[in-house]
């Protein structure tokens, strides 16, 4: 009788502890795999290279720039003391004046000088020849001229005028004559030197 018991209570203390060696099985086995799981998944996130596209901000800027640049107009000037040619008399435009002379540019290419002969009519009446009207002496030296062309190069100026008119046989009508711009004096080369104001000033279209 006491053997069947202690065998009664044996079977039921085995019984007793396979179901809690179970029960502590399934409980402990979903919380390893989840973490397990977390643990994968936290190693996949910081070993995966980053996929976010580079801040835009610099590829803008540097496309900005060099629309920019392209966009910068070039010089207008000729480079290296290049030579510009016009058809009117820019530059020489205004009054140049010597000692007993002047020379008149206007902005529609039409020009005059006027100089004295320093001979008067009534003592030798050969053009060009001054003349005494009241008391005002009136220079023998008329010429008209057009300005045909002026071209620049090396800082210096040189104007192609035609003679319209002229007063004087030296210069005669239908010629060619050279006008050259260099600083503030005006050569006529077969003829003389013209001033503006400050070169007069310093004396250098003298007698």
């Amino acid at each position: 009788m006491r053997a069947d018991v202690r065998t009664r209570l044996i079977t039921v203390l085995v019984s007793i502890g396979l179901t809690a060696g179970v029960s502590s099985c399934t409980t402990s086995t979903p919380g390893s795999a989840v973490a397990g799981a977390s643990s994968s998944t936290t190693q996949a996130v910081k070993q995966t290279p980053s996929t976010t596209s580079p801040s835009p901000t610099q590829p803008a800027t540097a496309t900005s720039a060099s629309t920019s640049a392209a966009a910068a107009p070039a010089p207008s000037g000729p480079a290296g003391g290049g030579t510009q040619v016009t058809s009117y008399p820019g530059i020489f435009v205004g009054s140049w004046v010597g000692h007993g002379r002047q020379l008149v540019v206007n902005a529609n290419g039409s020009a005059k000088a006027t100089y004295r002969a320093y001979v008067f009519c009534s003592q030798n009446p050969t053009p060009p020849c001054d003349q005494m009207i009241g008391n005002q002496i009136v220079a023998g030296g008329q010429v008209t001229l057009h300005v045909e062309q002026v071209v620049t190069a090396h800082h210096m100026s040189t104007a192609t005028a035609i003679v319209l008119t002229s007063s004087d046989p030296k210069i005669g009508p239908g010629s060619t004559q050279t006008l050259v711009l260099s600083g503030d004096v005006v050569t006529w080369t077969k003829f003389d030197t013209f001033c503006d104001s400050k070169a007069e000033q310093n004396g250098a279209c003298g007698a």
